[in-house]
């Protein structure tokens, strides 16, 4: 089954790609939410077309898939590079330098997180595979029983060592 996705788009942003992708790899992978927090304390310009974007994209899950912002994971950012505007500058010795004022598409992609891979309750358990076998709960009334923990002499003087 293919993973529903919602994207937003920002075209022609004022700002390099090469600095907007600076901030953007800041965010990929990141829980939505923390993301938009995380972006206003960067300290540089292109954080916040990439904040305008992000609240974009939550905006378009929410209202029209019906999605919770909490559920909402950064699966893909992207910054491709816009056209130029060409400009220039008057130069020593009668001479002009074409100056190009790069811009630049921004894409943000995001995926719902489904439940399932939320390992903690609010109960404060966390509960694994069989594999594994980690069964934590928070309870303070719970007793210890001394006979089933192994101490590494114990462990040691088992395997002759």
């Amino acid at each position: 089954m293919e993973k529903e996705l919602v994207c937003a788009k920002n075209r022609y942003v004022g700002n390099a790609p090469r600095k907007v992708r600076l901030v953007a790899g800041l965010v990929r992978g990141k829980n939505a939410l923390e993301a938009i927090e995380m972006l206003k304390f960067v300290n540089k310009a292109a954080s916040l077309p990439v904040k305008k974007v992000l609240n974009s994209a939550i905006a378009n899950a929410t209202f029209n898939k019906g999605w919770d912002k909490k559920q909402l994971k950064v699966s893909k950012i992207t910054v491709d590079e816009a056209p130029s505007f060409k400009r220039g500058r008057a130069v020593s010795r009668g001479r002009y330098r074409r100056i190009l004022k790069r811009n630049s598409h921004i894409t943000v992609v995001l995926e719902q997180i489904s439940e399932e891979k939320n390992t903690e309750t609010e109960k404060g358990e966390v509960k694994r595979s069989e594999v594994g076998k980690v069964e934590m709960n928070n309870d303070k009334d719970r007793k210890i029983d001394k006979s089933k923990i192994k101490t590494t002499k114990s462990v040691n003087k088992k395997n002759g060592k």
